[in-house]
């Protein structure tokens, strides 16, 4: 795994030097009174695509050793283009129906946004652990870090903020939110994909068999959370 890391950290380090050295030929194609000296300058595209291969190698190695003997899938996709770079055990991923877990969070994002729960710079101080009345999760992130905005709760994975912000959208926002962007339909990556499942938010028997009407909407609050967390 530290071999493919250096692999991908030394891919890095050129292409930071390719955008160094061609922003220095602009500012002298910009400042300079002639160009006649410059020689002319051609774009290969083997050397792009060998630099894409080299890195896919290098995820699909990291992606293996990362995963070891242990059950379980990773899909390495270029979120631009849908494009698969990498691949450990993609049957299973493909023909098993599973929880989307914390890469849902995005959605969650765009559902509350879209809701007017939040805006591009709304933040929330995050007290490091979501506590429902049927569950409490922790956050996995550093504590005590500044109040968060939706980017960087993404990017820190926060579970309370994305708990509470699925308490606060209405029935059915996310769902709705989700199968416009195809979930539950198939990705048409493989030919024994299996069919996924977006349904709206059930509290199921156990808030039915309730009398109590808050008890109904705390169980719903639960729920809801839940769906929010993936």
């Amino acid at each position: 795994m530290v071999q493919a890391i250096n692999v991908i950290a030394r891919l890095k380090r050129q292409h930071a030097l390719l955008l160094t050295c061609t922003c220095a030929l602009l500012l002298l194609l910009s400042f300079s009174p002639s160009t006649a000296f410059l020689p002319a300058l051609t774009w290969s595209s083997h050397n792009a695509n060998s630099n894409e291969d080299e890195i896919d190698s290098a995820l699909q190695q990291t992606a293996e050793d990362a995963l070891g003997n242990r059950q379980g899938s990773i899909i390495v996709m270029d979120a631009q283009t849908g494009r698969v770079r990498a691949a450990v055990n993609p049957e299973g991923a493909y023909a098993q129906a599973m929880m989307p877990g914390s890469s849902i969070k995005p959605f969650t994002t765009l559902a509350a946004l879209r809701a007017g729960l939040i805006e591009e710079d709304s933040r929330t101080a995050c007290p490091g652990r979501f506590t429902g009345l049927s569950f409490s999760l922790p956050c996995v992130h550093a504590n005590h870090l500044p109040p968060f905005n939706p980017s960087q709760a993404i990017a820190h994975s926060c579970n309370y903020y994305f708990a509470t912000l699925g308490q606060g959208l209405e029935p059915d926002k996310l769902t709705h939110t989700l199968r416009q962007f195809g979930f539950g339909q198939p990705s048409g990556l493989n030919s024994s994909e299996a069919a996924g499942i977006v349904k709206p938010c059930e509290t199921g028997d156990v808030a039915r068999m309730r009398s109590v009407e808050s008890d109904r909407a705390s169980q719903q609050a639960d729920c809801a959370a839940r769906e929010a967390l993936g």
